[in-house]
């Protein structure tokens, strides 16, 4: 190359934004960071490109082989899975881990991956679902289904599916678990990492939107729970979740606060005017009922942009593997994170219907079938901004 089409590119480079827009779209958040030292142009487009994914959730999963140690599995183990996320402003990490392997991995190690005021709720699962790629639009996503492997004498499978959200405005996300016996006991946690009672932390103007539960007390439990949210408001919301187990522990991380515990359900409430959200329950098994139940969310139509997909699937089921890969091709463009589990909840609701929904409000008001069994359940998160 001549030193005048080398000038004639540095031109281009320092001075076109599209140009410098297209070469710098696919770096990573702490290469961009380091890139806008460049010069002015430069800095302003990285700093654009990095407010620009911000706004987009994120699902990644991992499937890694790793040498069990004495002292556990550090959280190094997963490092390359969180390279798209550093550097990224989010408020919750929603992480599902099989079973076998939570007990060994350093849970509070993933605090070095996550921003400061990230809540960090580690589940655990059978098996897993999810995206191997980030959430950023245009990004061809590959889906998987990873079930619970069996780990050759000295080495431990590391399934992890995890959804990252960031800080929409007009949004708010709150996370729960419960100890006691009653749910209205549990100790909530919102943005700021302040924590308190139901009434202490959520307004009751504030009106829920989407809630998603994980219980390990038994099925009953997230009945429990949907109907005491239930009779908080007089609006339905989506909603969705499934059975861990019985003796099975999770991880919480709110800043200042870490433990794991065993508790009788956790879960995540979202609400905002904002929000857009909705869960549909598909009971067969067959090609065509899974089609046909995955064209009802598509039909809801949430706007894909901001939108994110959890997915809690019976560990009986048959096609899960092919059932993530029609989800795939019906929303290509739209992160999935979740898993499997012993029994499963949900209702179908879309929050943004267009149908009256009076006579549909007063029937999911009293709901008794959230119970599920051999199903697969989806909840889509969407926001208008």
């Amino acid at each position: 190359m001549s030193s005048v089409t080398k000038q004639k590119c540095g031109l281009l480079l320092g001075t076109h934004y599209e140009i410098i827009e297209k070469c710098l779209l696919n770096f990573e958040p702490l290469e961009l960071s380091r890139v806008a030292r460049v010069c002015k142009a430069w800095n302003q487009v990285a700093k654009k490109i990095i407010e620009m994914k911000s706004k987009h959730p994120i699902a990644v999963i991992s499937d890694i082989e790793y040498v069990k140690l004495e002292r556990g599995i550090p959280a190094s183990a997963v490092k390359d899975s969180f390279k798209h996320c550093l550097g990224y402003k989010t408020t919750l990490h929603l992480s599902f881990i099989t079973e076998k392997c939570i007990g060994d991995l350093d849970l509070p190690g993933l605090r070095q991956y996550l921003s400061p005021k990230c809540r960090n709720i580690c589940l655990p699962a059978n098996g897993i679902i999810g995206t191997k790629a980030d959430g950023v639009v245009n990004t061809m996503l590959n889906f998987q289904f990873i079930p619970e492997k069996r780990a050759k004498c000295n080495m431990c499978n590391i399934g992890m599916s995890s959804m990252l959200l960031p800080c929409y405005e007009g949004v708010k996300v709150y996370t729960f678990h419960t100890l006691g016996s009653s749910f209205l006991d549990s100790e909530f946690w919102d943005e700021g990492l302040n924590s308190g009672t139901l009434e202490k932390i959520i307004p009751k103007e504030e009106t829920l939107k989407c809630a998603l539960v994980v219980s390990f007390d038994g099925q009953e439990t997230a009945a429990e729970i949907y109907r005491d949210l239930s009779n908080r408001q007089e609006e339905p919301f989506a909603f969705g979740g499934y059975f861990a187990g019985d003796d099975n522990q999770m991880f919480l991380d709110c800043g200042n606060h870490s433990e794991r515990l065993i508790p009788r359900a956790c879960g995540v409430l979202i609400t905002g005017g904002n929000v857009v959200a909705a869960s549909v329950v598909i009971r067969g098994q067959t090609l065509k009922e899974i089609t046909v139940g995955l064209e009802k969310l598509k039909s809801y139509n949430l706007p894909e942009k901001n939108a994110v997909c959890l997915m809690f699937s019976c560990v009986g089921r048959r096609r899960t593997k092919k059932e993530v890969e029609i989800y795939q091709s019906m929303f290509p463009n739209i992160p999935l994170a979740g898993c499997t589990g012993y029994g499963e909840f949900g209702i179908d609701y879309c929050t943004d219907s267009k149908k009256d929904q009076s006579s549909a409000n007063k029937r999911l008001k009293t709901e008794t079938q959230v119970l599920h069994g051999f199903t697969s359940i989806y909840v889509m998160i969407s926001s208008r901004n």
